[in-house]
């Protein structure tokens, strides 16, 4: 009987380990309570980073969800993707529990970042990384003829560290 029970712990804690997010976002909805929104909302696209092993679901921009202290987000000036379109999003860095971006640092020019939204899977290549510094504002350098990702998180003590993906074809 002992081997049972201890079957039965394991899966337990492996059940509430993989509901955990799941359970702090509807935590998240009530606490917000804004009746204004549905907030029976899903996320409307995933975020795929292989090299750092990272998946992130995001909410509309619209939904009070899209906001950083509780996810990845989009920036309000983001497009979704569409021809030359810029996706910007962004992110914490640091070691709290809401620091997605914190493995963004090991990224480099060539590595794969996928956006999956509205039914497509969008491929994008690093090709340029830089920093700027933390004054509220960040000048993207990109080809505005491209379709186009930005991902931004702080970085160091004053910097935000900014990645640019194009769409590979």
């Amino acid at each position: 009987m002992q081997p049972l029970k201890l079957l039965f712990s394991l899966y337990f804690i492996f059940y509430i380990s993989n509901n955990m997010e799941f359970q702090r976002e509807i935590n998240i909805r009530r606490y917000l309570g804004d009746e204004r929104y549905n907030y029976n909302d899903t996320y409307i696209a995933f975020l795929f980073i292989p090299k750092i092993g990272f998946e992130r679901g995001l909410y509309e921009k619209e939904s009070p969800l899209n906001n950083i202290s509780y996810n990845i987000a989009f920036l309000d000036e983001s497009e979704y993707p569409r021809d030359n379109s810029n996706t910007i999003i962004i992110g914490h860095n640091g070691n709290s529990s809401i620091s997605y971006f914190e493995d963004l640092k090991h990224l480099t020019i060539g590595d794969s970042i996928y956006l999956y939204y509205d039914n497509y899977k969008y491929h994008f290549v690093v090709a340029d990384i830089y920093t700027v510094l933390k004054t509220g504002y960040v000048k993207i350098r990109r080809d505005n003829s491209k379709k186009t990702i930005t991902l931004i998180t702080c970085f160091e003590r004053n910097k935000q560290l900014v990645i640019i993906g194009y769409e590979k074809k």
